[in-house]
């Protein structure tokens, strides 16, 4: 059963790392000169990144340890369900949200191939902080 509390928390730590992401991003890209590094994010990634995150992680775990059980495995096929969401998200809102269209690999401007490792490692990242959570809430 997930919690709203539970959809708070993650989607709160999602969008601080993106914030805190495109904050550094835009200044090693140098697109500002700002140390102040100010970060933005759609009000819409909350409840992407509240269902994304309880739901859609619940989704994965169960498929993915049906399919193997190596824990590598499903690892390394997160970003495929993130890019299955940033297509559908992105083609739904024409791409207001994010646009990679400047970036190489990209596909219709919604999903950017170049991001394969960050989603292994933002997945691995979220799932480890979800069971931190479940094992801190039953204490």
């Amino acid at each position: 059963m997930i919690f709203i509390g539970e959809m708070i928390f993650l989607s709160t730590c999602a969008i601080t790392v993106e914030v805190i992401v495109n904050s550094v991003r835009k200044k090693l890209m140098k697109e500002t000169d700002d140390w102040a590094l100010k970060g933005t994010v759609s009000a819409w990634m909350i409840p992407i990144y509240m269902l994304g995150l309880t739901y859609g992680f619940d989704t994965i775990y169960i498929v993915m340890n049906n399919l193997s059980d190596h824990i590598i495995v499903r690892w390394l096929s997160y970003p495929f369900w993130i890019w299955s969401v940033e297509f559908v998200i992105g083609t739904l809102f024409n791409n207001k949200l994010w646009d990679y269209s400047e970036l190489p690999f990209n596909i219709a401007g919604s999903v950017s191939l170049l991001h394969y490792p960050v989603w292994v490692v933002f997945g691995i990242m979220f799932e480890q902080i979800r069971y931190l959570y479940w094992s801190t809430v039953w204490i």
